[in-house]
């Protein structure tokens, strides 16, 4: 009898599948100890995604000048900034945050860019897998008191059964730096399932917190009310839908992506002081959405909207409405040979058209 040879091939194999279901178990062990739904995140990886087009749909140009390059945010800590926002306190302020996986710190610019200071936030820390995804920052005023909303509703895997608002009163620039500990803690639920989001808003006069999808086609507008959250000291609200954004399909023609799907995935969400619009960032355009006296957001937002081009930026993720300009900010390039700190653009609103019905 001929003794068994050994299969060279099997440890080989057996090595290689290891290899290529580690990750898939990680995610799935990663799913169950944090309590994650694991069906949402599958449904969302199933959707469909909008399929760019080669030449880009025609929109009204949003009423805005050229994009005048204002300076940059010069703070070296801040290189994934995912949230901009002006400041309630003073006409000569931005705040600015990280994304997620960065130290929970809040961070003051002028409107050169200058660097200001810088606070930290008194939250729980992260394990060392990551928790917690930052991914942009509101500000309102409420009874006379300033404050800054940080949202953590960043969900790439949208499997998060419930995401997190922490609203902190905005520090005075000339006091000295001390942790801000939030005065509100906000557990948001999607009424109808996780979703990622990264632009976030709140209209200050109906005290209600606006969220935007990103990974769903289309986009969705999503709307809370702070208002019992407010006077009971934080807890648990339920986002419903209220609008679907009308976002043209991407083109392809003025820059390029790895997934070109993504090129109008909302970003960044700012509301114009007035409440006369709101303009959703995506990575290549800003699509402004006028609001006229006495309409509901969910009619704004059901029309097709302006388009605001961008200059040629990284990765574009906060905007800011200051008076009636808009700043726009970016990630900064880490794969470049020099890092540049994340550029500060500024948008100037065209001087009104003329009265022609005299």
């Amino acid at each position: 009898m001929r003794p068994r040879r050994r299969r060279r091939g099997r440890p080989f194999a057996l090595a290689l599948a290891a290899v290529l279901l580690a990750p898939v178990a990680w995610v799935i062990g990663l799913a169950l100890v944090e309590g994650h739904d694991l069906a949402a995140a599958w449904r969302a990886f199933r959707a469909p995604a909008p399929e760019p087009v080669a030449t880009p749909l025609a929109l009204a140009p949003a009423p805005y000048g050229p994009a005048l390059h204002v300076g940059s945010l010069l703070d070296p800590e801040l290189v994934e900034v995912s949230g901009l926002v002006a400041s309630r306190r003073r006409g000569d302020v931005l705040w600015a945050v990280n994304d997620g996986g960065n130290t929970h710190r809040l961070h003051a610019h002028g409107l050169d860019g200058a660097r200001l200071g810088a606070f930290d936030v008194a939250v729980p820390a992260d394990p060392w897998w990551g928790r917690s995804d930052w991914e942009a920052l509101a500000a309102f005023r409420h009874e006379g008191t300033p404050y800054l909303v940080i949202a953590d509703v960043g969900d790439n895997w949208s499997w998060r059964r419930s995401v997190r608002l922490w609203i902190v009163e905005e520090p005075d620039l000339a006091a000295a730096p001390a942790p801000l500990a939030p005065r509100f803690a906000i557990d948001l639920v999607y009424a109808d399932g996780p979703h990622d989001c990264e632009a976030v808003a709140v209209d200050e006069a109906e005290l209600t917190v606006l969220l935007v999808s990103k990974r769903t086609a289309p986009p969705v507008v999503y709307a809370a009310s702070l208002a019992p959250l407010l006077r009971g000291g934080g807890g648990e609200v339920v986002a419903r839908p209220l609008a679907e954004l009308a976002l043209p399909p991407p083109s392809t023609v003025a820059a390029d992506a790895l997934a070109p799907a993504m090129l109008h995935m909302p970003t960044a969400l700012d509301l114009a002081p007035d409440g006369s619009a709101a303009l959703v960032l995506s990575y290549t355009t800003g699509f402004r959405f006028p609001r006229h006296p006495g309409e509901s957001w969910a009619e704004a937002f059901a029309r097709p909207p302006e388009a605001l081009p961008l200059p040629p930026l990284a990765l574009a993720e906060a905007v800011a409405y200051v008076g009636d300009s808009l700043y726009v900010t970016s990630e900064a390039d880490r794969l470049a040979l020099v890092r540049w700190r994340a550029p500060l653009v500024r948008f100037d609103p065209l001087p009104a058209p003329p009265d022609t019905a005299r």
